[in-house]
């Protein structure tokens, strides 16, 4: 058997046939990496404007570029690993020469050119996406922009249902918008990835990127949350409204229900009418109900069937449940709220017939108050019970008023004819009632208002006549004579209360015109009038007597002051006269009895004989001259005293006539006081008369003068 072994050259041969068949091979391979980078270079020519061309773009870059890399790698191996070969012997020199190396040298160029081909068309193709990216990413800005701003116009703050609705299917868009713009959002932030990745982006580039694409999904993220926030507010108020919208529909129909069937009417026939009128609203509202209960149905049955979005399964369980029961009550509750009102409607009838014969019977008892009169009422209160007691009356014919009937007869059908021309003639006559108690009332306020404002007057008038009538009568009592103050302080009083009582003569004057128009108004035969003039006339009799009793009194102490003045004065004259009189007679006497010898016989220091007969004659002569001039003093006294007797008669008669009119107190001391006065002038008559009775000392002791002593006569006291 033959084998390599047993011939070198032949496994030699052998050897080089194949490394020359792999290398060869190898080459080859190299050929066709050359041939498909080429026809992936005609595949990226350009960009495209869909993210997913582009993505595809990437991928085709980034194989291309793996494949190129790995080939041309291995090319450079092969041909160091054929120039080894080569040089071991592993390959023929014809092989290498021939083959191998003529298709290494074709090939270099080759290489060479495609790889520059392939690096020129990655940096162009790297630039498009760069800009696509760039574009890319303005868009998903101007997305999230946009949404935002749809965000913005969703109002959750909706409380009506409809609105509600309508800004929810709004969010619903915005929704569908966000998840359509989302893909693009998420291309984007893959291509920016693979910039990164791929190296397609400088390191400055990278971060600027990488910065806009995290604050890009912050924004989104925001969005979303927002988006979120709105659904929920949206969705728990549409729920709540809807439910809420549902459930209002329902408890209207089975309030009114309820509310008819529960209707007990009430014996007050005013009562009773309110109460038909209601359940006539409430039976024709049923119509209304049923049309607001549609639209109801309508709007529900537009969410529920949209639900499938916006409803979860519990939510719309129990809306189709209220939906159900609603669309039951709209098609049965008008049947049978006509039922109820029916028989209410027989309750009344009878109620209302009753009512007509009751009103019947107190119209035509009353009609006899219209005969009533106020003339034989006698004083306010009895007025003021009348009044109480109309006002009684009057609320209950403001009870009985027959419009409400009228109108309630006019509206029932089922009435029957006579009663209600019965209630035609009951509205007549009540009217006439009516009429008659209002004026009675105004005639009865106008008495009551009027009289009261005239009693306060007159009531004011006594409270002040009272105290001060015992105040005049106090003044009254006693006066003393002797105490001028008291006497002034007496008259000031008096006239403090003249002042008053003119003033009050003001107001009993208005008092009586006020008196005078509501005696008139009332009639002259009304007792109430003549108890009107007989209390202005007690007033005018109090007021009267006052008047007098102050005008009387104070012209007594004015005519007692006009006296006592007089007196005063009478009295000053005559005790200047006593005392000028006695002070001239004790002088008189002095020096009289001084010329009769009493001189002093004294002689003064160092005095002469000679000198104190000197002084002697000279103190003689001048004493002489004294008493002459006092005897002529004296009888000019004398002379006087008639004069001066008379103001003394006429001081004891003006006091004697003062005495017959004072009190006791006061005459005491008005006697007394001129007892006293008497006395003293008793004293100087008496010293008079002395003086008059005495014979004058020897002319001849007075040198050459000489007088007539005149006597005193006529002295009384």
């Amino acid at each position: 058997m033959f084998s390599y072994s047993d011939n070198p050259l032949f496994y030699i041969h052998s050897v080089r046939n194949e490394t020359l068949a792999f290398f060869t091979e190898k080459l080859n391979s190299s050929e066709v990496m050359v041939d498909r980078v080429l026809e992936d270079l005609k595949k990226l020519r350009s960009v495209g404007s869909e993210a997913a061309v582009v993505r595809d773009q990437v991928d085709l870059i980034k194989e291309s570029e793996n494949y190129l890399q790995q080939h041309l790698s291995e090319f450079e191996e092969s041909k160091r690993q054929i120039v080894e070969m080569e040089d071991k012997g592993y390959l023929s020199t014809d092989g290498f020469e021939g083959t191998l190396k003529t298709k290494t040298v074709e090939l270099e160029p080759r290489m060479a050119a495609v790889e520059k081909q392939f690096s020129d068309t990655k940096n162009r193709l790297a630039k498009g996406v760069i800009n696509f990216h760039g574009q890319h990413k303005d868009d998903v800005k101007k997305w999230l922009r946009y949404c935002e701003r749809k965000l913005n116009e969703i109002n959750s703050d909706a409380d009506e249902i409809n609105s509600v609705y309508d800004e929810y299917c709004k969010l619903q868009e915005l929704r569908r918008e966000v998840i359509k713009g989302e893909q693009g959002f998420l291309n984007t932030l893959e291509l920016n990835e693979r910039l990164i990745a791929e190296a397609m982006l400088n390191e400055q580039q990278g971060k600027e990127y990488q910065g806009e694409i995290q604050a890009i999904a912050k924004s989104r993220n925001k969005l979303q949350r927002r988006i979120q926030e709105k659904h929920s507010r949206l969705y728990t108020t549409l729920i709540e409204g809807l439910n809420g919208m549902l459930s209002t529909s329902i408890h209207a129909f089975e309030e009114a229900q309820a509310t008819l069937c529960e209707t007990k009417l009430c014996e007050d026939f005013d009562t009773a009418t309110e109460q038909m009128n209601g359940a006539k609203r409430i039976a024709e509202g049923m119509v209304e109900l049923e049309e607001k209960a549609q639209g109801t149905l309508e709007l529900a049955t537009t969410i529920t069937t949209f639900g499938i979005l916006i409803l979860n399964e519990e939510d719309k369980t129990g809306v189709d449940e209220k939906i159900k029961q609603l669309r039951e009550h709209a098609s049965t509750m008008t049947g049978k709220s006509r039922v109820e009102f029916n028989r209410l409607l027989d309750e009344y009838l009878v109620l209302f017939r009753k009512e007509i014969e009751d009103r019947k019977t107190w119209i035509a008892v009353n009609e006899n108050r219209m005969s009533s009169s106020y003339l034989e009422i006698e004083d306010l209160p009895g007025f003021q019970k009348e009044l109480n007691e109309h006002k009684e009356f009057e609320e209950e014919l403001n009870q009985k008023n027959m419009e409400k009937m009228a109108d309630a007869a006019e509206r029932v059908t089922e009435l029957e004819r006579n009663y209600k021309t019965d209630v035609r003639n009951l509205e007549k006559r009540w009217k006439v009632l009516k009429e008659w108690s209002n004026d009675y009332s105004l005639e009865l306020q106008k008495v009551v208002k009027e009289w009261k404002v005239l009693k306060q007057e007159q009531d004011l008038l006594v409270e002040w006549l009272d105290p001060n009538e015992e105040q005049l009568s106090k003044i009254n009592e006693k006066i003393n004579w002797s105490d001028e103050e008291g006497m002034k302080k007496q008259i000031v009083d008096l006239k403090n209360i003249q002042s008053e009582l003119e003033d009050k003569g003001v107001v009993l004057s208005q008092s009586h015109i006020k008196g005078m128009a509501l005696m008139k108004f009332l009639n002259d035969e009304a007792a109430a009038s003549r108890t009107i003039d007989r209390e202005l006339s007690q007033l005018d009799r109090r007021w009267n007597t006052m008047a007098k009793d102050i005008i009387a009194r104070i012209e007594l102490l004015r005519n007692i002051q006009y006296k006592q003045a007089d007196l005063k004065e009478k009295k000053e004259r005559v005790n200047t006269y006593i005392d000028d009189t006695n002070a001239e007679l004790d002088e008189h006497e002095t020096k009289t009895q001084r010329l009769q010898g009493n001189m002093s016989q004294d002689v003064e220091d160092g005095e002469t004989a000679r000198e104190k007969k000197v002084r002697m004659k000279k103190e003689k002569e001048t004493l002489q001259q004294d008493v002459v001039g006092l005897v002529k003093s004296l009888e000019e006294r004398i002379a006087e005293f008639p004069r001066s007797q008379a103001i003394v008669d006429r001081i004891n008669t003006a006091s004697k006539d003062l005495e017959d009119v004072a009190d006791e107190d006061s005459k005491a001391a008005l006697h007394d006081e001129l007892v006293n006065f008497n006395a003293r002038w008793l004293v100087i008559v008496t010293r008079l008369e002395d003086y008059s009775s005495t014979d004058l000392p020897d002319p001849g002791s007075f040198g050459c003068m000489g007088f007539v002593k005149r006597r005193l006569s006529g002295s009384t006291y």
